[in-house]
């Protein structure tokens, strides 16, 4: 996993486990306006079984500037990331309220309530995530072209699962667009940042780079447009995979964007068999530093 290498990480690390929480008390004096350190240091005592202190720390970045939507969907990847659905539910109904005018907005609600009722079988989570979805399906996005592609291909996987439960599925979604997509790799890369650029790349085991200037390789893999001044989503696509090694990097490319958060945070959502019935996820999110640099992700093997 992607660690940051910063000072007050390092100072927690050497720090016995029982002192851990005194000891970013007090370091927190001296980063008390930095977004930073208390996603890095919430996500440190979540990697370490720290549940109820990892979101604690966490919820700190709402407090830093009250309503901002950057640091409201950074603090919900996290949670969201860490199981925490009902408060990263709530954060992201906040930020539909307040960007209803961007799809992502729509998106990043819908599939956190498909995540939370997976979990809890509520069947208004489910409900409510097909019609979020169905929102960017059917409109035009002038700033973001095709993100509707990706909604379709989620809302798809939704509506299977739903048909197979016996969940009506809402009328308002025409039978014409309704058909599963099922692949052996589905990548997706999504940001926190409006006007940033970041770009998702993929080293197939055949030598092939997959990424915006080379979209399609040889063994069928499909990357999606590229997105160039905001949010996301990126994706790597690919119906039937060659075996061997998948080496998946985010390209910190530029950003336009003088923000509170400083750098970029990326959630990578990663599935194998995606939309059947032995589908495997696992969501990372990371802080990318400076743009103009790439960064590693994972990797992820198919045998």
């Amino acid at each position: 996993p992607w660690t940051p290498d910063m000072p007050y990480l390092k100072e927690l690390e050497k720090t016995p486990a029982t002192e851990r929480y005194q000891r970013y008390l007090e370091l927190r004096e001296q980063y008390t306006s930095s977004p930073s350190f208390f996603l890095d240091c919430g996500g440190y005592f979540l990697k370490h079984q720290m549940q109820s202190k990892g979101v604690r720390i966490l919820s700190n970045l709402l407090e830093l500037d009250l309503e901002n939507p950057a640091l409201m969907r950074t603090c919900a990847y996290r949670l969201q990331q860490a199981g925490e659905l009902d408060a990263a539910v709530d954060i992201f109904t906040d930020i539909l309220a307040m960007r209803e005018d961007e799809p992502q907005s729509h998106r990043d609600l819908g599939l956190a309530l498909s995540q939370r009722w997976q979990r809890d079988h509520k069947e208004e989570d489910l409900i409510s995530a097909m019609r979020l979805l169905w929102a960017v399906v059917k409109q035009e996005w002038q700033r973001f072209p095709e993100i509707e592609l990706t909604a379709l291909l989620e809302l798809n996987r939704l509506i299977r699962l739903a048909e197979k439960k016996n969940i009506a599925i809402p009328e308002q979604i025409e039978q014409r667009f309704r058909t599963t997509l099922d692949l052996d790799l589905r990548i997706s890369l999504s940001w926190d940042a409006d006007l940033t650029d970041v770009d998702l790349h993929v080293l197939e085991p055949t030598g092939e780079h997959a990424y915006y200037g080379y979209r399609n390789t040889r063994q069928g893999a499909m990357v999606s447009r590229d997105v160039r001044d905001g949010y996301g989503p990126e994706e790597y696509l690919l119906k039937k995979a060659v075996k061997g090694v998948y080496t998946i990097k985010a390209h910190y490319y530029a950003s336009d964007q003088q923000s509170l958060c400083g750098p970029c945070t990326v959630m990578v959502s990663l599935f194998t068999d995606y939309a059947r019935d032995n589908e495997q996820e696992q969501t990372l999110v990371l802080r990318l530093d400076k743009a103009g640099q790439e960064f590693l992700v994972g990797e992820v093997t198919v045998d």
